[in-house]
């Protein structure tokens, strides 16, 4: 954290700078863009005595399914790949850039999003002359990893029982309970 003045000065995020994405390994050519699982937890109502009315109550570590979408200008090999019922790792890299309030510059950080799931639905899109085909497809994930500056900031491993976010474990004692 820098200073300036009497303020404390944290780097300002402003976009993502590049990215690639690798399917199993091989780098994913003609890929648009990729939307990344989101975290929804599962919830339940809770009400009762005490209670003046309801309220909505994540149960911890517990995640609904997530998914992710992956956007291509045409149809590609790697695209049908993804289709096949056999599973896949998916990992982005991209380089985040910041401005450096403190000293006027830009500032790169690496951000990684991993994760390993079966297709879902795969769309090759549309075929019209001069045009994008807007080709898709989305992924239901397994497993969910999230680093940011080269630091593990979310792990999520439904299977295995592991809800790790900034560096604490949220299933030990569930794990360790049962």
């Amino acid at each position: 954290m820098a200073t300036l003045g009497n303020a404390n000065v944290l780097p300002i995020p402003s976009r993502v700078n590049n990215c690639r994405a690798y399917l199993n390994g091989m780098l994913l050519t003609g890929m648009v863009d990729i939307q990344l699982p989101k975290l929804e937890a599962v919830t339940d109502t809770l009400k009762g005595a005490g209670i003046a009315g309801e309220i909505e109550v994540p149960i911890l570590g517990h995640y609904k399914a997530m998914t992710t979408t992956i956007k291509f200008h045409l149809p590609t090999t790697e695209q049908l790949i993804m289709a096949m019922p056999i599973g896949s790792t998916l990992i982005v890299r991209s380089a985040n850039q910041s401005y450096d309030a403190m000293t006027g510059g830009l500032i790169i950080q690496p951000f990684m999003a991993a994760m390993r799931g079966t297709a879902k639905i795969t769309d090759p899109g549309k075929v019209s002359p001069g045009e994008s085909a807007d080709a898709s497809t989305e992924l239901s994930i397994v497993y969910y990893l999230l680093t940011v500056n080269n630091q593990t900031m979310a792990e999520i491993d439904p299977i295995n029982m592991k809800c790790v976010i900034n560096g604490v474990d949220y299933l030990a004692a569930v794990r360790a309970a049962i």
